[in-house]
């Protein structure tokens, strides 16, 4: 019963850490924003530990809150302009959730701003491959490598593949037809 109380009492300063992460970053401070978020982290961390030694507790959902702030920390890198401290948060976030495909989304386009594009096309592959066959940021993005790459014929089947699924997607089929 004390350990469930102690996890109750770290859980519930994990949602202030992060209302008071939220509170810096919608004033402006972003750099203090990221240093609450980093205690949330820390914080969800002494959660894990704690859930390691009581099996009973929700150890899954523990983990989508630990990967859920790392996120927040790597977009807010992104804004001070530190890619690659985002980099390492979103391989962080996606460690704690490995099927989340919007951190490994997320991790890809920042890697495509980057001009890295043999990392993009391996994390929009393997999203396409193993998560979400039908993904539209990983098709776009990977027809868009393909272009950028002038294969003109790689682009076309995602771009192709992309209006099968949604034929209104008018961006795709201009770049279809370029």
């Amino acid at each position: 019963q004390k350990t469930q109380d102690d996890i109750a009492k770290l859980q519930t300063r994990t949602k202030l850490y992060l209302l008071l992460s939220r509170t810096h970053e919608k004033s402006g401070n972003i750099n203090k924003s990221l240093s609450t978020l980093k205690e949330a982290r820390d914080n969800q961390l002494r959660i894990q530990q704690r859930i390691n030694l009581d099996q009973n507790a929700n150890a899954r959902e523990q983990h989508k809150i630990l990967s859920k702030i790392c996120a927040l920390m790597a977009e807010q890198s992104v804004i001070v302009r530190d890619t690659n401290q985002a980099i390492s948060y979103y391989k962080e976030a996606i460690r704690y959730s490995p099927t989340d495909v919007e951190q490994q989304t997320s991790l890809a386009k920042l890697y495509m701003l980057l001009n890295r594009f043999d990392e993009c096309q391996s994390i929009c592959a393997m999203i396409l491959e193993k998560e979400d066959p039908n993904n539209e940021t990983a098709q776009v993005m990977m027809a868009d490598l393909s272009f950028r790459k002038i294969d003109f014929e790689n682009a076309a089947y995602h771009f192709s593949q992309l209006i099968l699924h949604k034929p209104t997607y008018w961006t795709a089929l201009a770049r279809l037809i370029e």
